[in-house]
């Protein structure tokens, strides 16, 4: 376990060890000391009985430590608890292959989607370095509003950093990333990185740590209107998960009869929506009372309880009682195997803690022309 200094009022230091991101300290005992009942973020303080808390300056928090899935066309939320800065460091550890490329680094504050980021608003940029002899990779691309390869940093090492220096201190909580939104370059995507903020540029503090993420590409799976679409990713927070459907396999409004959620624990749904659940979508297909956005979580599967878009594109939403660790999302057509139409054929799988930011974990279409094993005289079906 960390173990990082912190500083007395009167200048004396002393040491803690840094559990993780929140901890219930009624349930430790430190010898000399009663049980407190408080929870303490990022680090478990070890006081001792002469020790007052008021006392206590924290010197460098610790950003906590996490994995996630990162996608080179897509924008990459990484969020934070909300914090006063007028530096923000985006630190790339390591990429996917080669020098890390980055088409655009933006800011964001709580509840808002202004880029405070920008260069028009007189943000300014700078780097550790940046790949020499290169029109198209400049710092100055980091901040310009502009995406896509040609409008790009690149380091000059395989690690390195971006940093945005803010016309002024402001609260922060996002930080969001992208490779080449316009999608044409897959490779140089950071895949271990840091966000580092600052009030004058000198003090750093870690608010974000992001290790072992996966690359969303594009995969192409068989999809079968009767059976389960199993799909797993690395575990993540969230608290709202959408299925984004671009296309059916005929053209037709997708139907979706159940969409299910795990977390860690494959057995334990948590989109039920007798665990609380809500179950939303983009539209629904209307004067059908078998047909209903309620019926994506009511634990019944097949087409007399299932939803339909009323479009040939459409999402559908399963928003959580309290954010969780998603691991796994599951749905299918028609469990009852009666109905084979309307099979989601490409679509992406979201998710965001807030509802408003959205984060990619697959992207995925059918392998089409996949042959299939039919039963021979005697033989049942599988």
């Amino acid at each position: 376990m960390p173990v990082h200094d912190w500083k007395r009022v009167d200048g004396g230091i002393f040491s803690h060890v840094g559990l993780s991101c929140v901890h219930d300290l009624s349930k430790s005992k430190q010898k000399g000391n009663p049980e407190r009942r408080a929870f303490a973020r990022t680090s478990l303080i070890l006081l001792s009985s002469s020790l007052s808390a008021a006392a206590l300056v924290a010197a460098e928090p610790q950003g906590c430590e996490t994995a996630m899935s990162v996608h080179p066309a897509r924008p990459n939320v990484v969020a934070f608890e909300p914090v006063r800065a007028k530096f923000v460091r985006f630190v790339v550890l390591g990429s996917s292959r080669g020098e890390p490329c980055v088409d655009e680094l933006e800011i964001y504050g709580p509840a808002s989607d202004e880029n405070l980021a920008l260069a028009k608003r007189g943000a300014k940029a700078t780097a550790s370095s940046c790949l020499p002899g290169y029109a198209i990779h400049r710092i100055e691309h980091l901040n310009d509003g502009k995406y896509g390869n040609r409008h790009s940093w690149i380091a000059a090492q395989k690690s390195g950093w971006a940093q945005i220096e803010l016309p002024e201190p402001a609260l922060v909580d996002r930080v969001v990333f992208s490779r080449d939104r316009e999608g044409r370059f897959q490779d140089r995507i950071p895949v271990a990185f840091e966000v580092h903020v600052s009030l004058d540029g000198k003090d750093w503090r870690a608010v974000a740590r992001v290790r072992n993420s996966e690359v969303v590409q594009r995969e192409a799976v068989p999809l079968y209107p009767h059976k389960p679409v199993v799909l797993d990713f690395p575990a993540q927070r969230a608290r709202f998960v959408r299925l984004v459907i671009k296309r059916t396999a005929g053209g037709t409004q997708p139907c979706l009869d159940e969409l299910e959620v795990f977390g860690p624990d494959k057995k334990v749904n948590l989109a039920a929506s007798a665990r609380g659940a809500k179950a939303a979508a983009s539209s629904c297909i209307a004067g059908y009372a078998i047909h209903k956005v309620e019926h994506l979580n009511d634990g019944r599967y097949g087409n007399s309880h299932s939803w339909i878009a009323a479009k040939p594109t459409g999402w559908a939403q399963i928003e959580l009682p309290e954010p969780a660790e998603v691991a796994r999302v599951v749905f299918a057509r028609d469990r009852e195997g009666r109905y084979r139409d309307r099979m989601p054929a490409a679509f992406e799988l979201r998710l965001s803690r807030d509802g408003r930011h959205w984060r990619v974990v697959k992207d995925v279409v059918a392998l089409e022309n996949v042959p299939v094993d039919q039963p021979l005289a005697g033989e049942e079906p599988r």
